[in-house]
């Protein structure tokens, strides 16, 4: 994660808020009981925004992960009013999305409590306005903040007020739930606002008894409530309640009446709040009041008797913006056809829905951003001969989207026609370059990054992209330039993924032939991609492509619970949480688990579309060994013969698909067929031992036992460290009557696992 005077990098809020740059320093890290929040300040100009994140233990508890992105929704749509902190925008944060606020430069109603700036006139004003926008929330979004507290309300360089995290309100009552027996140092008794991991001694001051017990049907009147206890504080400098441990604390709420509040005979208080206070701590929702035209009728009453005006307390409305995600563009918005070749619409009306789909792309959510953008691209719009304007943005907006949705080459076909004009942004290079990518084209991938990198030289996800595109022609050696280059300027889970890319493509370099070789550049991509872990659990490409490293690695229960991980976060409705679930069916086969493999392939295809990786593995499992005869031998099973044949047929046909057909044409005895299929295997992988080991299984089939050991001679030294080859030799030696030289192969087949697994396992990074 960052830490204090790190430099980052966000665009979406350098678009937002106008900046010259998209350059910012980290000034201050605050961390709150669910949230973190970092003070940072651009780098040129020295204006200072707050971004809000999810605190990095949380990232990997789903609902935990669920809540706050849905709140993160919530709190952007509900900035329509001035009475909310306002959401500049949502961005991602090395690929965590993150809430982009101005600085609140007054500071938190729980700074100005402890200065003693709080005025009676200040306290009227910041209740009755935290009043009026809680009216309008509850009202146009049915919402309730649950987590009121001195530290959530904020005030400008004026002193207005503000509420602010939204965004982790439901969360906090759940670790409320748990931590409630906690006990609590001496050193935090004193300091109300203080959160230690787990524990939440600032929110429980302030929870209603409702909140405490866990109730489902919590409603307005529990911010009440809370606004009680703030209330209670400003009048007597402490909450109505205190206690040692958060338990003691939350059973003064459930059980106790508050102390009374004031002094001396008629028991005066500074601001005259007692009566109301009181009616917002009773313990019952129904007792207290009812709607919030009644707290604020009765806190103006008692205003107006001490001459406080708050008559201009209620907030104003920003620009409307939509609740994110839920399709309202389509519900509101008419796109006017009237026979013209291209809708209109008011770009006045649209705004509000471009910026939804800035938020939702910063959420990860391409599809639904996708669907607004969709209907306002056109062509004619997105003129290449036009100066660079909104319907470029859109353009560019969608295509971005379509690549994400794994709709590369229509992507490509938007990008294309733009490439000719003067004053295109890098984000274009980056978007065209990476739809190139997703389309296996990595030549002219390369090309548009470089014609990027000549006007934004520096430009850091321009140089991974050109990294990628480079590793992926084999040229490594320049690829490692570029590397070098990218990790300086940040090492960030794009750059760190890019990093085990060209890792992995070394450790192919080699493969079975150098075993030692090919596992330390496995290992050097491993450590990457742990560090990208360890900054972002949820970053689905370099967290799969970890776990495929560990199945490479042949590191099978390690893979398999990475891949697992991967599921639950992704789901199978995402490429990686498919291709995860794909490779666990991978897995089984891998560790002979046949039956339970075809078991767990037939249940998922049909969830996955009849997936090809899936087919494979059942094919590959069912002539493995799941189905024998009566002598336990193989048998050709017609379902996996039926794959194979039109898997040689496709294009990029995979080795282990030549040779697998090649094994059962063998068991059927067409071999003829099968030695056509190995010639064509070799001269498409010359260097692959699998193409001699199952060539050899064929010949012993054929009952040609001195080819089938020459071809599991050539197989061993192809692949070393492989124990198959020289397992394979021990049998048809055994079977030959030359038991000592059997039990010598298998013996060194033997070796040659326990190596090859050590050797896996020296000096992996840890998890």
């Amino acid at each position: 994660m960052v830490k204090i005077g790190d430099n980052i990098i966000l665009p979406e809020l350098s678009g937002a808020a106008g900046t010259a740059t998209p350059n910012f320093r980290v000034a201050d890290i605050m961390a709150g009981g669910m949230g973190t929040c970092l003070k940072i300040v651009h780098s040129e100009n020295e204006t200072a925004y707050a971004v809000k994140l999810i605190r990095p233990e949380l990232m990997e508890n789903d609902l935990a992960w669920r809540r706050f992105i849905d709140e993160l929704k919530l709190c952007f749509t509900l900035s329509e009013s001035t009475g909310v902190v306002e959401a500049i925008c949502l961005a991602r944060l090395n690929e965590i999305p993150c809430l982009c606020s101005p600085w609140m430069q007054g500071g938190t109603l729980r700074s100005r409590m402890r200065a003693g700036d709080c005025s009676p006139a200040f306290v009227y004003s910041a209740i009755a306005r935290v009043l009026h926008t809680l009216d309008w929330v509850e009202k146009k979004h049915k919402s309730v903040h649950r987590d009121l507290k001195p530290e959530n309300i904020l005030h400008d360089e004026k002193g207005l007020a503000y509420i602010s995290d939204w965004g982790l309100a439901k969360l906090v009552e759940r670790q409320l739930r748990k931590c409630t027996n906690e006990t609590m140092t001496a050193g935090n008794i004193d300091r109300p606002g203080a959160t230690q991991a787990g524990s939440f001694l600032g929110t429980i001051y302030y929870a209603s008894p409702e909140q405490i017990l866990g109730q489902h049907e919590i409603d307005f009147r529990s911010d009440i409530y809370s606004l009680g206890c703030i209330m209670y504080e400003l009048e007597s400098g402490k909450p109505p309640f205190t206690g040692r441990t958060v338990g003691e604390i939350a059973t003064h709420h459930l059980r106790d009446k508050a102390p009374g509040l004031g002094a001396g005979l008629f028991r005066r208080t500074n601001l005259g709040l007692e009566r109301i206070i009181e009616r917002c701590l009773l313990k019952e929702p129904n007792e207290r009041f009812q709607n919030y035209e009644e707290l604020l009728g009765e806190v103006g009453r008692v205003a107006n008797k001490r001459r406080i005006d708050i008559s201009e307390s209620s907030p104003k409305m920003r620009q409307f913006r939509p609740a994110i995600g839920r399709g309202e563009f389509h519900k509101t918005v008419d796109i006017r056809k009237d026979n013209a070749p291209c809708g209109v619409v008011d770009l006045v009306n649209i705004m509000p829905y471009i910026e939804e789909c800035e938020a939702l792309i910063a959420l990860g959510q391409w599809g639904k951003a996708k669907d607004i953008l969709a209907p306002l691209y056109d062509p004619e719009i997105a003129n290449p001969d036009a100066k660079w304007n909104m319907g470029h943005t859109i353009a560019l907006n969608y295509a971005t989207c379509l690549v994400k949705c794994m709709r590369a080459k229509e992507a490509v076909n938007i990008f294309e026609p733009l490439a000719r004009m003067n004053d295109l942004p890098a984000e274009y290079y980056v978007n065209y370059s990476l739809a190139l990518l997703h389309n296996h084209d990595s030549v002219a991938a390369e090309q548009i990054c470089a014609a990027g990198l000549k006007k934004s030289p520096t430009d850091k996800d321009l140089l991974g992209n050109y990294v990628i595109a480079l590793q992926s022609q084999n040229k490594l050696s320049d690829a490692l330039h570029y590397l070098e280059a990218r990790l300086k300027g940040g090492r960030n889970v794009h750059s760190l993924e890019e990093a085990a890319a060209v890792m992995i493509r070394l450790a192919d370099e080699y493969g079975e032939q150098d075993w030692n070789q090919y596992t330390d550049y496995m290992k050097m991509a491993l450590r990457y991609l742990t560090e990208a872990k360890h900054q972002n659990p949820r970053f689905l490409s370099a967290r799969y492509t970890l776990a495929s490293v560990l199945l490479k690695l042949e590191l099978y229960e390690n893979a398999a619970d990475e891949f697992k991980e991967v599921v639950n976060m992704a789901g199978k409705g995402n490429v990686h949480g498919q291709l995860a679930i794909s490779q666990i069916g991978r897995l089984l086969l891998e560790t002979g688990s046949y039956k339970e493999c075809v078991d767990y392939c037939i249940k998922w295809m049909p969830e996955l579309n009849d997936s090809i990786m899936l087919n494979r593995t059942m094919a590959m499992a069912i002539a493995d060994g799941w189905v024998v005869d009566k002598s336990g031998k193989r048998i050709v099973v017609p379902q996996s013969i039926d794959y194979f044949e039109k898997a040689v047929r496709r294009e990029n046909t995979q080795v282990e698909e030549y040779c697998y057909l090649a094994e059962l044409y063998a068991r059927m005895n067409r071999h003829k067929e099968a030695e056509a299929l190995f010639v064509e295997a070799e001269a498409k992988h010359p260097r692959n031992w699998l193409v001699p080991y199952y060539r050899g299984l064929a010949k012993y089939l054929a009952g040609l036992n001195d080819e089938a050991i020459n071809n599991m001679q050539k197989a061993s030294q192809l692949a070393p460290l492989r124990s198959e080859p020289d397992w394979k030799m021990g049998q048809v030696y055994c079977a030959l009557g030359n038991i000592e030289m059997g039990e010598t192969m298998k013996k060194s087949s033997e070796d040659k696992k326990s190596t090859r697994k050590k050797i896996a396992e020296d000096g992996l990074p840890s998890a």
